[in-house]
């Protein structure tokens, strides 16, 4: 009797049935595989953060779950804009000592300004430095603020520490003046008589540029005269400072970005910058500069005197970097300060009404204040000093490298060596340890002589605030110009 076909009693042919179990075998190979490649090097990225969040010496220090295990968690709070206020509460919830990052503490601990900012050189700035390094020729330079090692940044500093003294920068008083006149003038022309509002805080911006330009060069940029950034200038300043905010959370990125090599990502380009910078060197050294006068000195004409009492030290590259840190950060910090002295000033009426009355009865309309006599006025400078503690240019983390032998805090505990600790001018200046109960307020009244007060004792107490004002920097990073 002939047996049944394969097709007749619903059987599998023995040839198609060993395709489909190699087929479903390899199937089931490759899928391991791939799991494997996938999840194995997600399994070990996972082990060692664990790892390293488990035998981390800043375990024991409080602050956000995240912040232990990545600087993710910090990128993120800058780029929402949000940093200095989150890093507010964080120490209003912890205390003031927070972890907000793998290996960096946030301190608000006033009385260790004086050692971890000092000019012994033991205390080394971050990597966040760094990012604010240019590429010339296809290699890296560094200037004032990223240069990281003190020796390098001692003789970066040296040859022009002197002309950001305060009677170094007074001489260029009469061009400031010529500056603050224009702006007046401007403005009156075109808001105050046709009585049309105005959006001050980016004439402030415009004002800030010109001033720099004409300190440095002895020449405005004529943003003021044109109303407006005409050539993206401030809005390419402002985009390069937020990308270095957040690429200092890690540095390390800026190698892969603005100083990739094969094609670098990063911020615009602050080429206009650059060459006015190289044209108004050029034509100052062939002695075709217009705008300057022989007997009023500027920032360029300074820099150049620096190649002569400095030649091992200074070349035409170094004026470069000079010139285009005192543009940048110098007019970026003016340009914060100013509108936070005129905003909060504008929001408390009793303040304002105080400061207007001290500063009519002190000066005639429209002219100048020289800086002696703004000086003379102690309301005026109150505010000033309020306005740093307040809303400082800068409030983010200065950060410093523990140095051998490490760190002891208040309580008792040792920070290693390698970790990294700093301070933030937005948190220090809120402390009420320091300020008083009234800390979070905007009250200039805080730094004049109280009732009952002495003047020593006033004296004493300006001085031990003044340690905690870290608006302008401290130590070998102290920003000069600051008066």
């Amino acid at each position: 009797m002939a047996s049944a076909s394969p097709a007749a009693t619903g059987g599998i042919p023995p040839a198609e049935g060993s395709a489909l179990d190699l087929s479903s075998l390899l199937t089931g190979v490759w899928g391991n595989k791939l799991s494997v490649f996938v999840l194995a090097p997600s399994i070990a990225v996972f082990l060692w953060f664990f790892v390293a969040y488990q035998t981390s010496p800043l375990k024991k220090y409080p602050g956000p779950f995240m912040a232990g295990w990545t600087n993710l968690w910090r990128v993120w709070q800058v780029y929402t804009g949000e940093y200095a206020p989150r890093m507010k509460k964080l120490h209003e919830k912890y205390g003031p000592i927070v972890r907000i990052g793998p290996n960096l503490l946030d301190l608000d601990i006033p009385d260790l300004y004086r050692m971890i900012y000092g000019t012994d050189g033991k205390w080394i700035k971050s990597d966040f430095y760094k990012n604010s390094s240019s590429i010339i020729d296809g290699k890296q330079v560094f200037h004032m603020f990223s240069e990281v090692d003190p020796t390098l940044h001692a003789q970066i500093k040296r040859p022009v520490v002197r002309h950001y003294s305060v009677p170094a920068v007074l001489t260029m008083e009469p061009l400031m003046d010529s500056v603050i006149t224009d702006f007046i003038n401007i403005l009156q022309k075109r808001y105050v008589e046709p009585k049309k509002t105005c959006q001050f805080g980016d004439w402030l911006g415009y004002y800030a540029w010109d001033f720099m330009g004409m300190v440095t060069f002895s020449s405005k940029f004529d943003y003021m005269e044109k109303g407006c950034d005409y050539d993206g200038t401030l809005a390419i300043a402002d985009q390069s400072i937020d990308y270095l905010a957040l690429c200092g959370q890690m540095p390390w990125t800026d190698y892969w970005l603005d100083k990739n090599p094969i094609y670098p990502i990063g911020p615009p380009n602050i080429g206009n910058v650059t060459r006015i910078a190289i044209q108004n060197l050029g034509a100052r050294l062939k002695g075709e500069d217009k705008n300057y006068t022989e007997g009023k000195p500027d920032f360029l004409q300074y820099f150049i005197e620096s190649k002569s009492t400095h030649p091992e030290l200074v070349n035409d590259g170094s004026v470069i970097g000079y010139l285009l840190l005192n543009l940048i950060a110098g007019a970026d910090t003016t340009a914060i300060t100013m509108r936070a002295l005129f905003y909060h000033t504008l929001k408390n009426p009793r303040v304002f009404a105080r400061l207007q009355a001290d500063a009519r009865a002190a000066f005639r309309p429209f002219e100048p204040a020289s800086h002696a006599k703004a000086r003379a006025l102690p309301y005026l400078e109150a505010v000033v000093k309020e306005t740093l503690r307040y809303h400082p240019a800068v409030s983010m983390i200065m950060e410093r490298i523990v140095p051998e032998g490490g760190l002891t805090l208040p309580d008792g505990s040792v920070v290693p060596a390698g970790q990294m600790v700093g301070m933030n001018p937005y948190i220090v200046g809120r402390n009420k340890d320091v300020f008083g109960a009234d800390a979070e307020e905007f009250n200039p009244d805080r730094w004049l002589q109280r009732e009952g007060e002495g003047e020593e004792e006033h004296k004493e107490r300006m001085q031990r605030w003044g340690q905690s004002l870290l608006a302008f920097g401290v130590g070998i990073g102290f920003v000069w110009g600051g008066i």
